[in-house]
């Protein structure tokens, strides 16, 4: 299933169309993310990233996303070199390992999975990772979504939203019936 392009529209219109982007995708699943922000923008990037710990069977990433980008219907723009880059990893160690900057990180409909403490240890970590004045997207399961029952899963509710409000920069957010998307500085 691919993103809503209203979300890539909201990405791409706040970033700097003179750079060469580099972009994190932390649980990506199987790219299509990545692959529409690549798609909808005519940005020159340096670098698309895709961490996943391939343990969901339903969104099971190749370890090729140059591949997969091209052999997927309705993507119209050209690949013209190998950007994509997939690392089979558990989010946690792969924050906990990785050192470089990025432009964007992009965490959509994975937060979820964590303990409320740790998604706040994630989100710290990630804005630590950014290059000066770019862009953590978010996307988190609100506590009207199916999940909200489940122990396992964190949700964000309007006490947890004002937390963050007070910890980070949000610059935008959309509230949707069952999820919130968020941009932080």
């Amino acid at each position: 299933m691919k993103p809503v392009i209203s979300t890539i529209a909201l990405l791409v219109s706040r970033l700097n169309q003179n750079a060469s982007l580099s972009i994190l995708d932390l649980g990506c699943g199987e790219g299509h993310f990545l692959f529409s922000i690549y798609n909808n923008s005519t940005f020159h990037f340096e670098k698309l990233i895709g961490v996943d710990s391939g343990k969901d069977e339903h969104r099971k990433p190749s370890n090729d996303l140059n591949k997969d980008y091209r052999n997927n219907v309705g993507y119209t723009r050209e690949l013209e070199e190998e950007i994509f880059h997939y690392i089979s990893k558990d989010l946690t160690e792969y924050l906990s390992e990785v050192d470089e900057k990025f432009d964007v990180i992009i965490m959509s409909n994975i937060l979820h999975f964590f303990e409320w403490e740790d998604v706040v240890r994630i989100l710290e970590r990630s804005q630590e990772l950014l290059k000066s004045r770019s862009l953590l997207y978010i996307k988190m399961a609100s506590e009207r979504h199916p999940y909200s029952n489940e122990k396992d899963k964190t949700v964000l509710n309007k006490a947890r939203y004002n937390l963050l409000k007070d910890r980070f920069e949000v610059i935008d957010c959309i509230e949707h019936e069952a999820s919130y998307e968020m941009l932080i500085r």
